[in-house]
């Protein structure tokens, strides 16, 4: 009896020993998925970081870019603002020569109205003054 009854202990530690067998195998194929699973989990964390540093460096550039043309429009609003003024200054220009030119056409157009009457008149005088002549003559 106590022959039997250590055989079906043996049975059982054996039976025990090929179980907690079986776990640590599964444990061990388990903890070897882990480890490929957290060697890829490393692997994606870098390609992530390198993709955030790509990134923030195409940001980087892209604020760069984005302050040189904010500068770049400055610098053309201020020069379009300059030449809309100079613009203005000419046209108010433009608007007193025209009107000067056209005060100094009409006092040229008197002024030589005024000439002509006056060599009219002389031209007159002088004719009635060869007339008084010739009559005197004969």
């Amino acid at each position: 009896r106590l022959l039997k009854s250590m055989e079906n202990e043996k049975s059982d530690l054996t039976s025990q020993v090929a179980n907690l067998e079986t776990q640590r195998n599964s444990v061990e194929s388990s903890r070897k998925k882990l480890d490929a699973e957290c060697h890829q989990l490393r692997d994606s964390i870098e390609d992530l970081e390198e993709e955030k540093r790509n990134a923030d460096l195409m940001t980087q550039r892209a604020n760069e870019a984005l302050h040189r043309t904010q500068s770049e429009l400055a610098v053309e609003q201020e020069a379009k603002s300059n030449q809309e003024r100079a613009c203005q200054t000419l046209t108010r220009r433009i608007v007193e020569l025209e009107s000067q030119l056209e005060d100094m056409e009409q006092q040229a157009r008197n002024a030589g109205k005024s000439k002509i009457a006056a060599l009219q008149n002389k031209v007159r005088q002088s004719e009635q003054d060869l007339d008084v002549e010739i009559k005197r003559r004969m």
